[in-house]
């Protein structure tokens, strides 16, 4: 199985392995929303593989979510 698509809007499930479907396509829209809000990257200091493991383990929408209350 091979990834596909941009790393910083994959979905979890696309990390797992899994096909992206409507919900991988509204994860990423709704990083891209978060990152407008915020005036930056949901991760400024982007590292593919960081974020890979983060994406996996569920922390990437904590980090995206920080400082949006």
């Amino acid at each position: 199985t091979s990834l596909r698509g941009t790393l910083a809007y994959m979905s979890p499930e696309q990390a797992g392995g899994y096909i992206g479907g409507v919900a991988s396509d509204t994860f990423a829209y709704a990083i891209l929303v978060a990152e407008m809000f915020k005036g930056r990257r949901a991760d400024s200091a982007f590292q593919p593989l960081e974020w890979l493991a983060k994406l996996r383990s569920g922390q990437i929408v904590d980090d995206v979510l920080e400082g949006l209350e």
